[in-house]
């Protein structure tokens, strides 16, 4: 077995035996980063908006809060996913809002932080 033969297949054998142990990375969407920091933003916007009680908000006044912090911090696609997303979570967030999580932990359970 040639030099270039004997490489090849140590090279293979390494890659198929810890290949299986390199975990897959998450969507973009639960990287700590930019959307994790974007949330807590928002959130805290929010929270500043209704002094931090959100006893009588119905999910109705919430999401139309968290369309306004869309507005203010994304344009085009993104400002239409950050809506999209507030369809798909605000009646999740407004209990945890009303429980008074921190932002980060509610930004935690909707995946947008590790």
């Amino acid at each position: 077995m040639s030099y270039f033969c004997a490489f090849t297949l140590a090279i293979l054998i390494f890659t198929a035996t810890f290949a299986a142990s390199i975990p897959v990375l998450p969507t973009i969407k639960v990287l700590t980063g930019p959307n994790c920091h974007m949330c807590e933003i928002m959130l805290n916007n929010v929270r500043y908006e209704y002094h931090n009680n959100f006893k009588d908000v119905t999910v109705t006044q919430l999401r139309h809060s968290l369309y306004e912090q869309c507005d203010l911090n994304f344009n085009g696609f993104t400002d239409q996913e950050c809506h999209r997303i507030v369809d798909q979570d605000a009646a999740d967030i407004l209990p945890q809002l009303q429980n008074n999580t921190s932002s980060y932990r509610i930004c935690q359970n909707e995946k947008f932080c590790c």
